[in-house]
């Protein structure tokens, strides 16, 4: 389309086709026009002549009816049947000649028809308006009128002439009916074209005459959109096509009636053109032969000039596409060799240039591939991380609005963070605020940081809504590589379960060091006891029976004293776990109903105590009665807390913790438990006296009323059940303890039958035990009782220094009571030498002030003690269990 060859044709094309379609164009203008003012010319004079027509019909019908109203016998004066005979003869005679009438009539004063030439003349009465002016002497004519008749329809007026004498008297009246017949054969018979038709209406707009029957007395606007008020002559278009007309205007005096009546000449517009149509298609086929020269001509001339350059076109596309080896033939007319020399020469350096770009183009897009997978690769990393952030983190531009969030904000604020982009930055702080126990702190550093480009900021809030949290907040501007601020990060972390942690850490560490220190003193402390109670025990057999009331008073004292140390030691050691428990199937809600009934009993009758019992709790494997003891002592301390007048609750339910539940609980862990509840209304305590309810010896009561261990000892006795103790109060409100115990899944065993303990201490056989103690004051007592029972004792202060006896007497000890607790070598790595050395078979009997489990020790050692006598003990105690250790057969070791 755009090659030089076809330029050269279309200016060819143009050159000639131009002034053609000018010319023909106008041509076929004016031709159009004169055709159509030369079908207007002979419209409009068919419709003169077509009006002299009518109106000749109508005055030749006016002439005959008045031929007939001023016949002399029609005239005649008098009175009488013989001349009113002769009228009506006459009448009958004159109405055979004048036939333009449909129907004639004659008529007397009184409006009474003397003869007719209508078929169905009945002789009625006319008492129209027209007759009554006729018979005054007045020639009246009808407007027209529709009739249909079946199977033809016409149009007609009715004409009433009055019979006058010679003196001017009216005699009669002649009532002549005039179709319009002959108007209309006059119409219909006119050729107007193909299509061409005419009308003839009358001034009130109601077609007189149409070619359509069924049109005739329509109103004009209704059938076409011609006015007979407006222009006589032009054109119109109806259902779609257009038609040329002309109006013609009948005045009243031709008509011969008090109206106006129009001929309306009409022609389609195409019959009107069609000359002009022919014509012009003529003249078209003439300028496309001329047309269709010149194009051939062009294009020979085109492509004579223009092969040439189509041949560096194409050798300028070949290079385009890549073949730089293109080269033109530098032949031809000076300029084209010229051009061809220098297209040569061009391509040959373009030849040399690419290929040192595309090296260098390799390069960087290899370069910058590598590029893009690594942006991609970071970006896809940097979003994966912003997403997966445990942090809620804000980025706004250096103006405060938004750019982006993660799904974090949404947990933490609970709206959704997508709703506020584009929302001002003042309210995107102040809905934050909102949810903040301090919102005045939280705008305070909002407007800071919005101030202050180089503000870094780092604090704890704390959350109410939709949740009460802690949240740390770390805000910190971000810059462009080459310093401009272009954001700042706000970042919110979730801080509430590490400080649950944190605190649940140091609640453990603190018990952990207290119930460390309580084991450390409860050991010394039975030592000591093992002394003063042994010792009292050693008096009470020297004195027997010789002391007085007041001496034995005295010598029970002592010993109920020690007796009540020893209850508060087990206290210390039940506190760091260290006590020894009975482990059974045990059913919890029994065991509150049997509290429940002790509680009735023993309590003030206005504190009063119900339970609330779920019927299916798992059981549990437990000490039962340590269990008791930690709901009584729950229960009075609630007793206490209400000053003996309150009500207090003992529920059970069975709980399943999940991991999101944890946070809530410092200590717990997951799993299936059974919680007994103890709720008061008393009280409560503040969040100081909270925070140390668990510690030995910490009290609220009065000097007398309280040890401090009662909760200590509980919280121990439920860690040594796998459980834990939590508990929720509020000042002036009241305190509710959780106690949660694991589920147990292990089958019922049948209770073992109770051994049968013989009565009194069990006296020895003169046998030799070994005992390794490295206090003085225990090693003293405990010889002194063994000798009181009949055995012989040699002492040792330390493990080594057994060993050495062990080795020394090869066999002389039939039993050893070793401490666990000893400088040089302990009691553990001493019974772990001698079951490895010759002096395996000698029983061994453990005895010390820690809760020992033979199991587990069995478990460090790799052998199990012969039994195991915990400080401080009673002498029938001590004497049962050696007795029972020697007079059970020995095993033999298999080393």
């Amino acid at each position: 389309m755009n090659s030089l060859s076809n330029r050269i044709l279309f200016i060819l094309l143009g050159v000639g086709l131009f002034p053609v379609l000018i010319s023909l164009t106008a041509n076929f203008t004016l031709t159009k026009k004169d055709a159509v003012e030369a079908k207007h010319q002979e419209l409009r004079s068919l419709s003169a002549e077509l009006t002299r027509s009518v109106s000749r019909i109508m005055q030749s019908a006016s002439a005959d009816l008045n031929s007939i109203t001023t016949n002399p016998m029609l005239t005649a004066i008098g009175e009488g049947p013989e001349l009113r005979n002769q009228k009506i003869e006459e009448f009958r005679r004159l109405k055979q000649i004048y036939n333009i009438f449909d129907s004639i009539s004659l008529l007397d004063l009184n409006g009474f028809e003397l003869d007719s030439t209508d078929e169905n003349y009945t002789g009625l009465r006319d008492s129209t308006k027209w007759f009554r002016a006729a018979s005054k002497g007045e020639d009246q004519l009808t407007l027209p009128e529709y009739e249909a008749k079946p199977g033809k329809a016409s149009v007609k007026s009715s004409v009433f002439k009055p019979i006058k004498s010679s003196s001017g008297k009216v005699l009669g009246v002649v009532r002549g009916v005039v179709r319009y017949t002959k108007i209309w054969e006059l119409l219909e018979g006119v050729t107007l074209g193909q299509k061409g038709y005419v009308m003839l209406a009358s001034d009130n707009g109601k077609f007189i005459f149409h070619p359509d029957k069924d049109k005739v007395f329509k109103l004009l606007q209704e059938e076409s959109p011609l006015s007979l008020s407006g222009p006589s002559f032009g054109t119109f278009t109806l259902n779609g096509k257009d038609f040329i007309f002309d109006i013609s205007e009948i005045p009243e005096y031709q008509t011969m009636l008090s109206q106006r009546w129009y001929l309306i000449a009409v022609l389609p517009y195409q019959e009107a053109v069609d000359i002009a149509t022919r014509s012009s298609a003529y003249q078209f086929i003439v300028a496309f032969f001329s047309l269709s020269c010149a194009a051939i001509l062009g294009l020979f001339l085109g492509r004579r000039v223009s092969s040439h350059i189509d041949a560096a076109s194409a050798a300028a596309a070949s290079v385009a596409a890549g073949n730089l080896d293109s080269h033109l033939a530098e032949t031809g007319p000076a300029e084209i060799a010229a051009l061809a020399h220098s297209f040569n020469k061009m391509a040959g350096e373009v030849k040399s240039h690419r290929l040192i770009l595309e090296a260098k183009v390799a390069e960087r897009t290899k370069d910058l591939a590598t590029s893009r997978e690594d942006l991609a690769a970071l970006a896809a990393q940097l979003k994966a991380a912003f997403e997966a952030s445990r942090s809620a983190i804000l980025l706004l531009r250096s103006d405060g609005q938004l750019l982006a969030a993660n799904a974090k904000i949404e947990s933490i604020f609970g709206f959704d963070i997508s709703a506020k982009i584009g929302t001002s930055p003042a309210t995107l702080a102040h809905d934050i605020a909102a949810c903040l126990a301090d919102p005045e702190q939280f705008l305070g550093v909002w407007e800071r940081a919005n101030t202050s480009a180089e503000t870094f900021i780092d604090i704890e809030l704390e959350l109410l809504r939709p949740a009460k949290r802690t949240v740390n907040l770390y805000s910190a501007p971000v810059r462009r590589s080459d310093g401009p601020l272009v954001a700042r990060i706000w970042s919110f972390r979730d801080m509430t379960e590490q400080r649950g942690l944190e605190m649940g850490l140091r609640q453990a560490q603190k018990m952990e060091a207290v119930g460390r220190l309580a084991g450390g003193v409860a050991h010394d402390f039975n030592n000591l006891l093992q002394a003063i109670l042994g010792n009292i025990s050693l008096i009470e057999q020297d004195v027997g029976s010789l002391a007085n009331t007041a001496t034995s008073e005295r010598i029970s004292m002592a010993r109920h004293a020690g007796e009540r140390a020893a209850q508060i030691v087990r206290q210390l050691l039940s506190f760091s776990r260290l006590s020894h428990l009975h482990l059974s199937h045990c059913k919890v809600n029994q065991v509150i109903q049997d509290l429940h009934s002790i509680i009735r009993s023993t309590f003030d009758p206005r504190v009063e105590v119900t339970t609330t019992l779920q019927e299916d709790t798992w059981k549990l494997r437990a000490d039962a009665t340590q269990i008791e003891q930690v709901v009584m002592n729950m229960v009075v301390n609630a007793r206490d807390a209400m000053n003996n007048s309150g009500h207090i609750n003992i529920s059970t339910r069975n709980i399943h913790l999940t991991e999101l539940q944890l946070a809530q609980m410092p200590g717990s862990r997951a799993g299936d438990f059974v919680r007994i509840s103890v709720t008061d209304n008393g009280s409560g305590m503040p969040p100081e006296v909270l925070s140390k309810i668990f510690e030995p010896f910490f009290t609220t009561k009065e000097q007398g009323k309280g040890t401090g261990l009662g909760l200590a000892t509980s919280f121990g006795i439920v860690q040594q059940h796998g459980g834990w103790i939590a508990c929720d109060s509020m000042v002036g409100t009241g305190t509710t303890f959780h106690i949660f115990l694991p589920r147990s899944t292990d089958e019922e065993r049948a209770p073992a039958e109770a051994e049968v303990v013989p009565a009194g201490p069990v006296k020895g056989g003169g046998e030799t035990i070994l005992l390794v103690d490295d206090e003085m004051i225990v090693r003293a007592v405990a010889q002194g009782l063994l000798k009181k029972l009949g055995y012989n004792v040699i002492t040792a202060d330390d493990g080594e220094a057994a060993l050495e006896i062990l080795a020394r007497m090869d066999g002389g000890i039939q039993l050893c009571l070793l401490d666990l607790t000893m400088p040089r070598l302990s009691g553990k790595d001493t019974f772990t030498a001698m079951r490895r050395g010759p002096s395996r078979g000698v029983p061994v009997v453990i005895c010390s002030g820690y809760l020992v489990d033979l199991d587990a020790f069995a478990g460090e050692t790799g052998s199990r003690p012969d039994a195991f006598v915990q400080k401080p003990y009673a002498l029938d105690d001590l004497a049962r269990c050696i007795r029972s250790v020697l007079d059970t057969p020995p095993v033999v070791a298999v080393s």
